[in-house]
Formats: structure tokens, sequence, C-alpha cells
């Protein structure tokens, strides 16, 4: 009877650790890789709210780079609207370009508008239109690699030099995505 008294205590620890670990962001490297400087391939499987390391700042999304929480929101919001929508014109312009598109373990970027729109049913599959649709704007994940919807389908960063512009970097489809 010790024993297993002995054993639950153990595992009631070792799982309030790990939690804690994930609560506190620790660990989530792995989870959250990028393979190169393009933006985030991420495969990772958080769905909870911005890092919590800026909000009490009022802005959870300063670690990627955020500068106006509002002006993001805004964005996205719209962003989300479009695609909903299937706006392909207006949906294409919340892009970064050159943007990546993860199909498995397979790059592709996506060097335009023009390119985007083309390929919009190919980037923006079903699933990846779910996951934004369920996405509430107030529970983005972010980290430093950028702010991420889902679990990874789609990761928003920050334009370089343009502080104020965000936009989509990267969209992860397939099966290797989580």
């Amino acid at each position: 009877m010790k024993t297993t008294i002995k054993h639950r205590r153990a595992a009631a620890w070792g799982l309030a650790v790990c939690l804690s670990l994930l609560l506190a962001g620790c660990g989530a490297s792995d989870n959250n890789t990028a393979p190169d400087v393009s933006g985030p391939a991420s495969t990772a499987a958080a769905s909870g709210p911005a890092s919590s390391q800026n909000s009490s700042q009022g802005n959870p999304l300063e670690v990627a780079g955020v500068t106006d929480y509002a002006a993001f929101k805004k964005q996205f919001l719209t962003f989300q609207d479009a695609v909903a929508r299937n706006d392909r014109e207006q949906a294409a312009t919340f892009a970064l370009y050159p943007i990546r598109v993860n199909v498995g373990k397979v790059a592709v970027n996506v060097a335009d508008k023009e390119a985007f729109v083309k390929q919009y049913d190919r980037i923006l599959t079903e699933d990846v239109r779910k996951a934004l649709a369920a996405q509430d704007v107030n529970t983005l994940f972010a980290n430093d690699k950028g702010i991420m919807v889902g679990n990874g389908e789609i990761w928003f960063g920050v334009a370089p030099g343009t502080p104020e512009r965000y936009g989509i970097i990267s969209v992860n489809i397939g099966e290797d995505k989580k």
C-alpha cells in the first residue's frame, strides 16, 4: 500500500512539474523550431494564449515583435474575415512575401500576391481555414519566431523595417505539421 501511494505521489509531482514547465514556456523550442530564417516551419502543438512574458504590459505579442497590439488584432480579424468570405485577393494582401509553405517535409516559397492567389486553395487548405476560423485573436500563441494560429497551421510575423506591418510568414499543411 505504501508503494502505491508513493508511486501516485511521484506521478502527481512529475505531472505538476511538466505542467509548470509547459505553462512557463520551457521546452517549447522543441515544438516551435524553424529550420531556416525564412520563417518558422513549426510543428507546434501549443494552442494557449500568447506568451505571458509581456501580458502584464498589455501587449502579449511583443515577444514576436508586435509593437502595436491593437493594429495587429485589427489586421488579424480583417484577414480572418477575408478568408471566411473566400476573398482571395484581399487575403493575399496579408502575406509578407516571400512566404514559406511547408507541405509535409517539403518547403515551397510563394513569391508574391499573384502566386498566392493562383495557389490559394493549395495554401489555405480546408484544415488551415478551419484552424483560422476557430482561432480567437485573444488566445494566439507567440514566441520569438512569430505568432501561431491553431496548431501551427499559419504563422504571422512582422515586416523587417516596418514594425507596424504584420502578415503571414509561413503556412504548414500536411501530415507532418503537427
